[in-house]
């Protein structure tokens, strides 16, 4: 069945961001992308194993990959005046729809923003997949109804979950309403610049998670890093029924890009 339109975007768009993430705050980080650049065996090697690993803060993020994508989806819902409750049937619906959508991308290569390809020394090295599968854990229908009804619950109350909820919300509404095309122009991509671009229209996200000092197209690692431990907290400490496989993949380690500098 053909998902609808409004959905598949933020599905796109919340995969791709995150992935795009994973490319520039693991692979490109390590300089292992250099042109031109060789490598002794031993080297490539530590490089290619911190790589292989870097995929584990982003799978061990459950709820905050699945509230970054919800933020998007319903702002997505407002941008074309389409009225959506967020009750646990919707919440639902919408999570499976991330992961079918992550499923399409891990079986086609050619399907979304696939970047993590290395290729070093003359050989290549894959790592699309990784980044994808890590975005596919393992989860029941029980499980997934537990998510969305801590979410729906608390959504607008637990500032965790309500400044990633904004923040990606605020981001995507940035991103598809014409705030971007500043950088570059309409179409066109210009990534020193994109990556020196700060988020703005505060005014309009009240309790929004980004910064006004960190980059737009940093902003998933600053959400990750900042709200995912707290995120976990509050699932463990106001559950009543609590998931082991929520637990398992919402207990970190998380993303520490911006406590590494």
């Amino acid at each position: 069945m053909k998902k609808d339109p409004i959905i598949e975007r933020a599905c796109t768009w919340s995969l791709n961001t995150i992935i795009w993430s994973y490319h520039s705050a693991v692979i490109i980080q390590t300089g292992i992308k250099e042109e031109g650049r060789k490598f002794q065996s031993k080297e490539l090697k530590k490089l290619l194993d911190h790589i292989s690993k870097g995929h584990i803060p982003y799978q061990q993020s459950l709820l905050t990959y699945l509230i970054y994508y919800l933020g998007a989806c319903f702002e997505n819902f407002k941008i074309n005046d389409v009225k959506k409750r967020v009750n646990d049937e919707t919440v639902e619906n919408l999570i499976n729809a991330f992961f079918d959508t992550a499923k399409r991308y891990s079986k086609d290569k050619s399907i979304g923003y696939q970047p993590c390809i290395i290729e070093v020394n003359n050989k290549k090295y894959d790592f699309n997949k990784k980044i994808i599968n890590a975005h596919l854990p393992n989860l029941t229908k029980a499980d997934i109804k537990n998510i969305s009804s801590w979410f729906v619950n608390n959504y607008k109350t637990a500032e965790p979950i309500s400044k990633i909820f904004i923040g990606a919300g605020h981001y995507f509404n940035l991103e598809n309403t014409g705030y971007m095309n500043q950088v570059a122009g309409p179409g066109k991509s210009n990534t020193t610049a994109l990556l020196e671009l700060l988020p703005g229209n505060f005014e309009k996200f009240a309790g929004t998670g980004l910064r006004k000092d960190i980059a737009l197209r940093l902003s998933y690692l600053y959400m990750n890093e900042a709200y995912s431990p707290r995120l976990h907290e509050h699932y463990v400490n106001n559950t009543l029924k609590k998931s082991k496989n929520v637990i398992k993949y919402a207990k970190g380690k998380w993303i520490t890009f911006f406590l590494k500098k």
